[in-house]
């Protein structure tokens, strides 16, 4: 439990310290900004590799700890860990077999697939209605 209070002490204060090093630098110079927008995405990037382990019950021995670090870092990272873990355990479930696999992106790519070809269908039939080839 020390080491969980540890890590979130550490991340806590480290993406507000790039934050606020960002707005700082911004006054100096843009072209500091960059390195530090990259950092923050590495910082980022960390944060949300550490939530998947908690997601996973795999980064601590207690499911409790992984639970709450998860939670935190879902907070940092934007993202409600607990609804992410469970989207996430589904898709481990059923990879590879695409007769149950369905995501956001296949409804998505559905969706986005079905009204292109219906607009395309309509402009069609108003043609049509027109006359005009």
């Amino acid at each position: 439990l020390k080491l969980c209070i540890f890590l979130y002490y550490i991340l806590k204060c480290g993406i507000w310290v790039l934050w606020i090093l960002a707005v700082k630098v911004v006054s100096i110079s843009l072209w500091l900004l960059p390195p530090i927008i990259v950092l923050l995405i590495l910082f980022s990037l960390r944060c949300f590799s550490l939530m998947h382990d908690c997601g996973h019950y795999s980064l601590f021995r207690s499911k409790s700890a992984n639970r709450i670090f998860g939670f935190v870092l879902g907070v940092i990272n934007a993202i409600p860990q607990y609804g992410w873990s469970r989207d996430h355990a589904y898709h481990h479930k059923t990879n590879g077999d695409w007769e149950r696999y369905r995501g956001v992106a296949d409804f998505l790519i559905f969706y986005l697939l079905k009204s292109f070809l219906s607009s395309i269908r309509s402009i069609k039939d108003y043609m049509k209605s027109c006359d005009i080839h």
